[in-house]
C-alpha cells in the first residue's frame, strides 16, 4: 500500500487516539464543566409559582325580562357560553394589556429595577410574557408567573424573585375578577339606564292612566261599580214590588168605592209617585242631588271601559314594580365587588427555582465538553495526516 493512501479510521483507532491524548481531553473536559458549574451560579435563576382557579360553571344564557331589556337595549350576554369557551375567553382575558396593567399597578412593578421602562407598552409586553396560563381536561385552569433574577443573583436576589411570582400569579387571577367586574358593573350600569328610562314613561303613563280613571269615575259617578249596580238594582226591585202592590191596591179601591173619592185619589197619587221612581231609578237616580246612581242601560259600556282603564292600570303598576325592583338590582351588582372566578389554590414563593438545573447543565457540559475535545482531537489527526499511512504517530 502506498504511503499516500488511507486506511479505513474505525473504533479502535479511536481509542488509541483518546489513549494517546487523554490529557488533552482532560484538561479540556475539565475546564469546560468548570466554566460550565461558574456560568450556573452567574446567570440569572428563574423562580416560578402556579396558582389554579376552579372552573366556571356551564350555565345557560339568562332568562326573564332582565334578558329582553338587555336584547332591546343592544347589549350581549355571555351567561349562554359553554364553559369550554368561557375558559378560553378568560384564558384570553389573563394575558390581555388590561390584565398586564393591573398586575403592574397591583403589585408595584415599577418600583423594581428590572421593570422599569420607558414604555409602559413593553411593560406590558414584558409582564405578559412571565406569564403562562393553561387549562387541563377538567377545565381547572392553572396560572404560573416566571421571575428571573439579575446576573450574579445573590439571597436577595433570589428571595425576591421567589416572592415576586407568587405575587404576580395571585395578580392574573385576580385581575380576571378585576375584568369581569369591571365588565359586569359597566353592564349594570348600561342597563339601569335604560330600566330607568323604561321606568320613567311607564310611570307618566300610569300617570295618564289614573286622571283618566279619576274623571271617567267623576262623569260617570262609579266608585265601585259592582257594589252600585248591585245596590241600584235592588231598588228598583223594591220599587217595583211597591209599584205593583199599590196598582193592585189601586185597582181594588176601584170596585170599593166611587170615581173622586179621597182615598182613591190619594192611592192614584201613591201609584204616579211610585211609577216617576221607578223610570228615575232606571235613568240614574230618584232625587236631583244623587251623585252615585247610574243610569241602568249604561252599566254594561261603563263596565267595559272601567274595566279596561281597571286592567290598564293594574299591568301597569305589576310592570313598574318589576322594573323598580330590576333597577335596584343592577344598582346592587354596579356596586358589587363579589368575585366571578374562584382559586383553588393560591400561589406560594417556590423554596427552589425552577431553572437553571445545575446538574443537567453538569451533565450538559460533560457530554459537550467530551464530544468537541474528541472532535478536536480526530480533526487535528485528520489534518496532520496521521492517517494517510498505516501507523499512528
Amino acid at each position: 500500500m502506498g504511503t499516500n493512501e488511507f486506511r479505513t479510521f474505525n473504533f479502535w483507532d479511536l481509542l488509541a487516539l483518546v489513549k494517546l491524548k487523554k490529557k488533552f481531553i482532560i484538561i479540556f473536559i475539565t475546564i469546560f464543566t468548570t466554566l460550565t458549574l461558574f456560568y450556573s451560579f452567574i446567570i440569572p435563576h428563574k423562580y416560578s409559582a402556579t396558582a389554579s382557579i376552579l372552573p366556571p360553571d356551564d350555565d345557560a344564557a339568562g332568562q326573564g325580562l332582565s334578558s329582553f331589556l338587555q336584547t332591546l337595549s343592544g347589549g350581549f350576554s355571555f351567561g349562554g357560553l359553554s364553559k369550554g369557551l368561557k375558559i378560553e375567553l378568560y384564558l384570553e382575558m389573563m394575558t390581555s394589556n388590561t390584565s398586564a396593567q393591573y398586575i403592574v399597578e397591583k403589585c408595584n412593578l415599577k418600583t423594581y429595577k428590572q421593570f422599569q421602562f420607558e414604555n409602559d407598552e413593553i411593560l406590558y409586553d414584558v409582564v405578559k410574557s412571565l406569564l403562562f396560563v393553561e387549562a387541563n381536561r377538567s377545565g381547572l385552569m392553572l396560572v404560573t408567573a416566571t421571575v428571573a433574577t439579575p446576573f450574579f443573583p445573590n439571597t436577595k436576589d433570589k428571595l425576591l424573585a421567589a416572592e415576586l411570582s407568587a405575587k404576580i400569579a395571585n395578580a392574573a387571577v385576580e385581575s380576571l375578577n378585576f375584568i369581569n367586574r369591571k365588565k359586569s358593573n359597566l353592564k349594570a350600569i348600561e342597563k339601569k339606564e335604560f330600566i330607568s328610562k323604561i321606568l320613567e314613561r311607564n310611570k307618566k303613563l300610569l300617570d295618564s292612566i289614573d286622571r283618566d280613571l279619576e274623571i271617567f269615575q267623576k262623569q260617570n259617578k262609579l266608585i265601585a261599580i259592582d257594589e252600585q249596580t248591585q245596590a241600584m238594582l235592588e231598588n228598583i226591585v223594591n220599587i217595583g214590588i211597591a209599584l205593583s202592590k199599590a196598582e193592585v191596591e189601586y185597582s181594588l179601591a176601584k170596585q170599593e168605592f166611587e170615581a173622586g173619592s179621597p182615598i182613591l185619589k190619594a192611592l192614584e197619587e201613591k201609584v204616579n209617585n211610585l211609577r216617576q221612581q221607578y223610570l228615575k231609578a232606571q235613568e240614574g237616580g230618584i232625587i236631583i242631588n244623587d251623585k252615585f246612581s247610574i243610569p241602568f242601560e249604561k252599566v254594561p259600556s261603563l263596565v267595559r271601559k272601567y274595566t279596561n282603564l281597571i286592567r290598564d292600570q293594574k299591568i301597569l303598576t305589576q310592570v313598574i314594580l318589576y322594573l323598580e325592583t330590576q333597577k335596584y338590582q343592577e344598582e346592587i351588582q354596579a356596586e358589587s365587588d363579589i368575585p366571578t372566578v374562584f382559586a383553588l389554590d393560591e400561589a406560594k414563593p417556590p423554596y427552589k427555582k425552577s431553572s437553571p438545573s445545575r446538574l443537567i447543565m453538569l451533565i450538559l457540559g460533560l457530554f459537550f465538553s467530551t464530544f468537541f475535545s474528541i472532535s478536536l482531537v480526530v480533526f487535528k489527526a485528520f489534518r496532520e495526516g496521521k492517517y494517510q499511512n498505516n501507523q499512528i504517530n
